[in-house]
């Protein structure tokens, strides 16, 4: 999936496009709306939901002055399971546009990307299109387990700790990007990988909240 953003204004707020995964992960694509020095104002992120799942991205505020999109729109793969895919469900349940890749529609306007296991490379003149660049949500905490099926070699190799990592996207190769932000996991005993997918669905859907300090950083960088 990914999530894109883009700034019209001072007191605007934007847009986000999301995309599923083929499993339980997803992503997102958002205008974040204020300018900078409204974000450097604010100390730190919001504290995360604490039920996962789609709270994250739950447009309960959205269009708040206060929050951090104000549209959502959800891109996915095509599935082959009857039900389609969770991000497809989240969605229709929070009644938001649904694309399916590849999307060959109008892009839209967007600051910053955001994908989750989605098992595609992104081209460098589609990353380029986010001025505040694609990040990953990988389910590992990066350089171990890059590439695909981080969960399942967690398991089959008795990993005690993984974690989720929130990285840039770079054109290519999967996950080598700067690592933005990476947090931690132990592994429950007799854990399997689809159990521990589902917690790590939940952890890094909770972490994408750090797209305020990403926000941030990426300001101060710009300006340096």
């Amino acid at each position: 999936p990914g999530l894109r953003a883009h700034r019209h204004g001072r007191r605007s707020l934007g847009q986000l496009r999301r995309c599923g995964d083929r499993s339980q992960g997803s992503g997102c694509a958002a205008d974040t709306g204020a300018e900078a020095d409204t974000w450097r104002r604010s100390p730190r992120p919001p504290a995360p939901p604490q039920d996962g799942g789609c709270a994250p991205s739950r447009p309960a505020r959205l269009g708040a002055e206060d929050s951090l999109v104000s549209r959502l729109e959800v891109v996915t793969l095509p599935s082959r399971l009857p039900g389609g895919l969770p991000v497809r469900s989240c969605a229709q349940e929070l009644q938001l546009p649904v694309h399916e890749w590849p999307h060959t529609g109008p892009i839209g306007q967007f600051d910053v990307g955001v994908v989750a296991s989605f098992g595609r490379l992104l081209s460098e003149d589609l990353i380029l299109q986010f001025p505040y660049g694609v990040l990953n949500v990988h389910p590992s905490c990066l350089p171990r387990w890059r590439g695909p099926a981080p969960v399942i070699h967690t398991v089959l190799h008795g990993d005690k700790v993984t974690g989720v990592t929130i990285m840039e996207i770079r054109p290519k190769r999967f996950d080598v990007g700067p690592i933005i932000k990476q947090e931690e996991f132990a592994v429950p005993p007799h854990c399997t990988a689809k159990e521990l997918e589902v917690m790590l669905s939940k952890m890094g859907a909770n972490m994408v909240n750090c797209l305020y300090s990403i926000r941030m950083t990426s300001d101060v960088t710009k300006s340096e």
